[in-house]
């Protein structure tokens, strides 16, 4: 059988999907993003006319504004809370518009996995992640459990998706199944700590039913991440 082919550059035909949320705000202009500061520090909502106060602006020029982020669902209407008189609506941040904020998630993961790492040793960090993917998988048990092989692969690669991995079946027949995956959800994590990725092999491996080797990985300085599925147990990483 011949190798399988290698990432190269001209396959990233496809868009990345983990664009940077800050930036996202920042590509904003700045009488909206002023205006998003204020959604954020005003959680019960604002009207127009007090946005208008608040960041010196026409109440027309804010309806703009406020229509623009509505249409990007950064921005949302809400009920009033106040009492007096008939009831209204406030302009507040959607659940989108509050993740354009900065978040620590990456920075708080790498302390639990360090604190992990310490107590339990390399070996015993990987084994933990195993875990934690076996556990994943028994939850997925509904959805997969009772598909065929070609049918749980397909299944795979667009959870994998919906996760951010941008994948995609790069082979699948009688030699095996090829998947590549084009993001590393976690990439600054698992240069720290590479055992990380065993969370995803052992994943795959219970989802699909098969043995799963880590051919290629953008941590180690590839394309992108490449894993060979086939028949038996046994899952392993590049070294």
């Amino acid at each position: 059988m011949a190798p399988p082919t290698p990432c190269r550059s001209s396959d990233l035909n496809v868009s990345r999907p983990g664009v940077e949320l800050a930036s996202m705000l920042n590509a904003l202009g700045s009488s909206q993003r002023e205006l998003m500061h204020v959604l954020q520090r005003k959680k019960d909502g604002r009207t127009v006319e007090e946005i208008a106060g608040d960041i010196e602006l026409s109440p027309t020029a804010v309806r703009q504004h406020l229509a623009a982020l509505e249409r990007r669902g950064y921005v949302q209407r809400v009920e009033s809370r106040k009492t007096a008189g008939r009831p209204g609506f406030v302009f507040a941040l959607s659940p989108a518009g509050n993740e354009l904020f900065p978040r620590k998630y990456s920075w708080f993961t790498a302390l639990m996995l360090g604190a992990l790492q310490r107590e339990q040793g390399a070996d015993g960090l990987g084994e933990y992640l195993r875990g934690m993917a076996k556990t994943l998988a028994r939850s997925l048990q509904d959805e997969f459990g009772n598909r065929e092989p070609r049918l749980r692969l397909a299944a795979l690669a667009e959870t994998m998706n919906q996760l951010g991995y941008d994948a995609e079946i790069a082979q699948d027949d009688a030699n095996g199944a090829e998947i590549r995956a084009y993001n590393c959800v976690y990439h600054h994590l698992a240069q720290d700590y590479p055992q990380v990725c065993e969370f995803d092999l052992e994943l795959m491996a219970q989802v699909s039913g098969r043995r799963v080797e880590h051919l290629e990985c953008m941590v180690r300085g590839g394309e992108c991440c490449r894993f060979r599925l086939s028949q038996g147990e046994q899952s392993r990483s590049p070294k």
